[in-house]
């Protein structure tokens, strides 16, 4: 009997730090996946600050669709074609008095 009660006793002391290995490797794949995201979207927003259409286009899934805050739906090409400009002729200032008094 005291064979049988030695091995139960090992077998429930090593189990779980096997268990705690295996869970300690997942969760260092977890935050090196974590890391891979974190430094595409860092590539993803310098890439539309600089305005660097063929990072856009290797970052950008061909059939990728974006809705943005307001609603605006947005396909890969929209997103990387160059942002559109205005010109102004002309700018009229209108100066009103504050509507709220402190």
């Amino acid at each position: 009997m005291r064979p049988v009660l030695f091995i139960a006793v090992l077998v429930l002391t090593v189990a779980p730090m096997g268990v705690g290995q295996g869970q300690s490797a997942r969760g260092s794949h977890r935050t090196s996946v974590e890391e891979t995201i974190r430094k595409l979207d860092n590539e993803r927003i310098q890439a539309q600050i600089h305005a660097d259409a063929t990072a856009l286009d290797r970052i950008y899934a061909a059939d990728f669709i974006g809705v943005g805050p307001s609603g605006t739906v947005r396909t890969k090409p929209q997103v990387i074609s160059p942002p559109m400009t205005f010109k102004c002729a002309s700018m009229e200032t209108r100066l009103w008095r504050p509507a709220a008094r402190q």
